[in-house]
């Protein structure tokens, strides 16, 4: 296996290695680098709009009407109308039915192509299975509150290709997970849940997006109700109405 050191001295020997540089004041054809006065050959804002005064003033209005941010994705905290008005706008500009912002930039920094395609849901189902893509999404959902009913079918290592579709392997989370599965003691069991979990956090065989948080709403006599942790099963055995 290469040194990563040493990897790091060739490339400083070769005049490749990058490091970051520091830009004072805004972008545009001459800038302050690192202290002294350069021409910027190298800048995407081939358009000077980086720091075109209306540019800056209509992103200085939009900041103080829709604050800074959407708080996070669209399906998690809503759909922005600033948004959906600027896809309208795209997708008349382009003469489309529709246009869809995806931020794909960063991706692409880091050498991934990224192609948004939609697919019926079972087609998109036998695509992830056949074609094993390298980034795709999905969910899991419980009816039962017992961890081994996610975690070992998800990351034991003997479960690939499916349902351990992120082809995950470390023996560590293996043994931990058996171990847990042959124990009856709760808070054992949920000490090598944990132990697990933060193992499977730091290798990071998924990005885990968020977590759906079920809202049931219920009539002021209706008594004894309790939505399960899933918040999928609704028990209804000590449900009474006044």
């Amino acid at each position: 296996m290469l040194d990563l050191q040493d990897r790091l001295d060739e490339l400083m020997e070769l005049g490749l290695y990058r490091r970051m540089r520091m830009v004072s004041g805004p972008q545009g054809p001459r800038v302050l680098l690192d202290g002294r006065p350069v021409l910027l050959l190298c800048s995407d804002n081939c358009l000077g709009l980086a720091d075109h005064p209306r540019v800056r003033q209509a992103a200085a209005d939009a900041a103080l009407r829709w604050g800074t941010g959407a708080g996070s994705g669209r399906l998690v905290a809503g759909n922005m109308t600033l948004h959906r008005r600027l896809e309208e706008r795209l997708a008349a500009f382009i003469g489309t039915r529709s246009a869809l912002l995806f931020g794909s930039a960063y991706l692409a920094a880091v050498g991934v192509k990224a192609q948004l395609k939609t697919f019926e849901w079972g087609s998109y189902l036998g695509k992830v299975r056949s074609d094993a893509p390298a980034m795709f999404a999905l969910s899991w959902f419980l009816k039962s509150e017992d961890p081994d009913l996610s975690m070992y079918p998800l990351f034991f290592s003997k479960n690939q290709p499916l349902p351990n579709r992120s082809n995950y392997s470390n023996p560590e989370v293996d043994q931990l997970l058996v171990q847990a599965r042959q124990l009856t003691d709760r808070s054992r069991r949920a000490e090598l849940y944990k132990k697990a979990q933060r193992l499977i956090v730091e290798d990071a065989p998924w990005i885990f997006v968020d977590h759906e948080v079920q809202v049931v709403a219920t009539r002021a006599n209706v008594k004894g109700f309790s939505l399960h942790p899933s918040g999928f099963d609704l028990r209804v055995e000590h449900v009474t109405k006044e």
